[in-house]
């Protein structure tokens, strides 16, 4: 082995450090002065001592790790002429790796030493049998470390309990337990949609336009939404299992689920009839067509069951508005009507309200609300829930005061929802065009349903008469959203 530096190579210092480390804590920088003064000793002078660095990357996962790869070819070339590593188990931790290294170095004829095992010669089968041993050492440690967690982690979902790390799950507090209001209610609007027929990219649309921020703060992504609807979190359980892509749609089964100790958004049986919809392999992806052709999605309603009426096609492919039964859904299934004539006479209805004055009449003979006013009493609602929901978790309220209080609160949150909404309705009326009726013509599909979901509270379909078989108008009745 040799005793002072190749005059022509170059001494490499490798590093790494990774979530998976037995390096007893210590970062990159400090294993680079641990090995610095071996380089230094050997006669290797700053300017040719080069660092190699794999930060955050484990050896013992098998992701690529460049610097190494970088390293091994500079070996081959004759470029560096001495390795030197915090630990051997820095450099690899796989018997292939290993292997791999012994066979690059021995060629190069090379010197390896490290800070904490010393020197390492490869050149002779006592050398590489040590080197054998120790990376047999690492693997094992390795491999229990793993074990260790995946079965912490089995436990902690057998149990129900959270695992913890990452960032808070949208529609939760920080304490990852109790409900975020506001964020909750948003998913639970995105559930409704998306079973009522609605695209997930026009749900993200919607929210992104509306100004409803994910919890990093940004934008609404398609893959975003369908992870966070097809999670058993969202439904106050904890699932088993592993999710994986397979052709394009995120498989969740086969998964078992436990009853979690935190609490639900959506109820169970919404939550398997979504994960049912999203992860079928015969889901057409990115159609748009629901959201486009739909003008009253979530403003029809059965005026028997009062449920939100379903965006759902004939056999004959014609677009009708159901109640709808069954699993996910809570409707009667009393109600169908063709989408086309429902919408053209709620259409008619609306520009005539708008163009003849019938709803600004209306507005003038109403309490005339504030839009700001009712945002203000809206957000006032939903920050004392949001307390109250922090001081259950830090123990300042009993469980027995939480129901009591917080059904009021809820109530109270709704209240002052509906009332911010119909002045916003009122708000948006001064500002369309006129006459509408002209205008209407050249809006685009989600200019038209914005309108109509500012205007209108409710679409209510009643039953049809007996025997009547055309479009008849007095099944339908509306509700202005003033």
């Amino acid at each position: 082995m040799a005793a002072s530096a190749d005059s022509r190579g170059i001494a490499a210092i490798y590093v790494r450090i990774s979530e998976d480390r037995a390096g007893a804590g210590l970062g990159t920088a400090r294993q680079d002065a641990d090995c610095r003064p071996i380089c230094l000793r050997r006669g290797y002078p700053p300017e040719r001592i080069r660092l190699y660095e794999d930060n955050d990357t484990s050896a013992y996962s098998g992701k690529r790790r460049v610097k190494y790869e970088q390293l091994l070819t500079d070996i081959a070339s004759g470029e560096v002429t001495l390795v030197t590593a915090w630990h051997p188990d820095r450099l690899h931790r796989s018997p292939i790796e290993l292997e791999q290294f012994i066979a690059v170095v021995e060629r190069a004829g090379i010197d390896v030493e490290t800070a904490r095992a010393g020197a390492l010669d490869l050149s002779t089968p006592a050398g590489r049998m040590v080197a054998r041993q120790l990376g047999v050492v690492a693997r094992y440690e390795s491999e229990h470390k793993s074990d260790r967690q995946r079965r912490k982690h089995q436990q902690l979902a057998d149990e129900g309990r959270l695992a913890g790390g990452g960032t808070r799950p949208f529609g939760y507090n920080a304490d990852r337990r109790t409900l975020h209001p506001t964020e909750a209610e948003h998913l639970r609007e995105a559930a409704r949609r998306v079973l009522e027929g609605e695209s997930i990219r026009a749900v993200c649309r919607d929210f992104t336009a509306r100004g409803v921020a994910t919890v990093t703060g940004g934008p609404w992504a398609p893959t975003v939404l369908r992870n966070l609807l097809t999670s058993a979190r969202i439904s106050g359980r904890r699932e088993h299992g592993r999710r994986r892509r397979r052709g394009g749609a995120t498989v969740v089964a086969p998964i078992t689920c436990v009853d979690a100790q935190w609490e639900a958004v959506i109820t169970t049986a919404e939550s398997d009839a979504l994960r049912s919809l999203l992860t079928s392999p015969t889901r057409r992806k990115n159609s748009g067509v629901t959201d486009r052709s739909y003008l009253l999605r979530g403003v029809a309603r059965c005026g028997i069951c009062a449920k939100g009426l379903v965006a759902r096609p004939r056999a004959d492919r014609r677009r009708c508005y159901v109640c709808a039964s069954g699993p996910g859904f809570n409707g009667c299934g009393g109600i169908r009507i063709l989408a086309e004539e429902l919408e053209a006479d709620v259409a008619a209805r609306l520009l005539v309200a708008v163009d003849e004055g019938e709803l600004e009449a209306a507005l003038a003979a109403s309490d005339g609300d504030d839009a700001a006013a009712a945002r203000d009493v809206l957000l006032g609602a939903q920050e004392r829930l949001t307390a109250l929901a922090s001081e259950r978790a830090r123990g300042d309220l009993t469980d027995a005061e939480w129901r009591v209080m917080r059904p009021e609160l809820l109530a109270r949150v709704e209240d002052a929802q509906r009332r911010y909404d119909a002045a916003r309705g009122k708000g948006s009326l001064a500002t369309l065009p006129r006459p509408l009726a002209t205008a209407w013509a050249a809006f685009t599909p989600l200019q038209r349903r914005a309108t109509v979901t500012d205007l209108v509270a409710e679409v209510r379909v009643d039953s049809a008469v007996r025997g009547r078989n055309r479009y008849d108008p007095d099944r339908v009745h509306l509700v202005w959203n003033i």
